[in-house]
């Protein structure tokens, strides 16, 4: 999410020139950095992982819930890295690392038999992916004006921030 908003910070700019130096910047200027051209990827990724804990830490009870969301997720991993590769020609470490821990995950529910008990499918389910809306929509009102202050700051001569 720094990164989107053009956040200056070490940390993530280390992090981000681990598989390519400024591979992260470099995708983020694509067409395809932004999900339906509304909303970044890194917001529908923090609303993901976001609303997942809380509901795992909330919930847990729905965990199966979330291992069904999880491998709905799967196949966006596979266009991610298509693109970075053939389209964008650069790689982002930030979201190379989204993709391998989507694949964790998967692994992870798998291995924990969560995917038994996932159908028929509940009033839960139809809940969480409310949640994971209701929850981007909002990030997605909110960076921007996040953004705005952060510009005013730096212009004025705002300090470098890390994560």
């Amino acid at each position: 999410v720094q990164k989107s908003l053009k956040i200056k910070s070490r940390a993530a700019d280390r992090v981000c020139g681990v598989l390519q130096e400024g591979g992260c910047d470099s995708v983020l200027e694509t067409k395809a950095s932004k999900f339906f051209g509304i909303f970044g990827w890194s917001e529908v990724g923090f609303s993901y992982f976001s609303v997942s804990l809380l509901t795992l830490l909330m919930f847990p009870q729905w965990i199966c819930y979330l291992a069904l969301c999880n491998a709905c997720c799967l196949p966006f991993t596979f266009w991610s890295i298509w693109y970075q590769k053939f389209r964008a020609k650069a790689w982002c470490t930030l979201c190379v690392s989204v993709q391998a821990s989507l694949w964790l995950l998967f692994f992870c529910y798998l291995g924990g038999g969560w995917f038994r008990g996932v159908f028929p499918l509940r009033i839960e389910f139809f809940v969480l992916g409310l949640t994971y809306l209701t929850v981007l929509l909002g990030l997605n009102r909110i960076l921007p004006l996040i953004d705005r202050q952060e510009n005013a700051g730096s212009a004025s001569g705002g300090a470098d921030h890390t994560l």
